[in-house]
């Protein structure tokens, strides 16, 4: 009943949120409301309190509509897993994996968004950074990662909540913070590192350069990968 009938009026809001977020919103309905932080909107006494009533209301109908006696069903009654014992993780193999166990990027990663969060709230009022959609996707995201200790066990722990989307979840926030940084941030001339890129490549294209690098990869996947193996190469 929380689920359907309050969380609206909460922080995870999303409507509240995206109305605070200005490129999320339509420019139509930007022109009209602007961008409102969530004093105007949530934290305004008229919704503060609806979701005082509607508390007191759900609290009510759910006291007097649950079921006694032998109509009582418990969450195993009902099949559901209550095994919340943590899964262990598998030995590491692979370099790579060694990132994966390492407690060293998730404090790295808590350190940077503690020090970006100090610096919002001494910048803006307190009500923009917390109303922020962004800051509140990076903030939760961040603190999962450390409160787990190891990218390894948050991302098993993710996998276990909400199977089918926990890559949704996680990668889609890292995707877009990585085209935001190869975009948006402006290094040495005022260009972005996509730009540097492109002209590195436009420059080795240029020469024929970069028909040849393409010649080479395709022989090495032709020498690493086997003939007819389940990816059609």
């Amino acid at each position: 009943m929380g689920l359907g009938a309050v969380w609206a009026l909460g922080l995870s809001s999303s409507a509240a949120q995206l109305q605070v977020t200005k490129g999320s919103l339509p420019p139509a309905l930007l022109k009209i409301t602007g961008v409102l932080d969530f004093g105007t909107t949530i934290f305004s006494w008229q919704s503060l309190l609806t979701l005082g009533i509607l508390i007191l209301l759900t609290t009510v109908i759910a006291h007097f509509s649950a079921p006694t006696g032998h109509a009582v069903r418990t969450a195993e009654d009902l099949g559901t897993d209550l095994d919340d014992e943590p899964q262990k993780s598998a030995p590491r193999n692979r370099p790579g994996e060694w990132l994966e166990y390492s407690r060293i990027l998730p404090l790295l990663a808590g350190v940077m968004t503690l020090g970006w969060l100090v610096s919002q709230l001494l910048t803006l009022p307190v009500l923009s950074v917390v109303s922020s959609l962004n800051g509140y996707l990076l903030v939760f995201l961040v603190l999962g990662l450390v409160l787990h200790g190891t990218p390894r066990k948050f991302l098993q722990a993710v996998n276990k909540a909400v199977p089918a989307t926990a890559g949704i979840l996680v990668q889609f926030p890292l995707y877009a913070a990585m085209a935001a940084i190869l975009t948006k941030a402006q290094g040495a001339g005022g260009l972005s590192s996509s730009e540097h890129l492109a002209h590195f490549f436009t420059s080795i294209g240029a020469g024929g350069g970069f028909a040849v690098i393409i010649a080479l990869y395709t022989a090495l996947l032709g020498i690493l990968v086997p003939s007819g193996g389940g990816n059609g190469w």
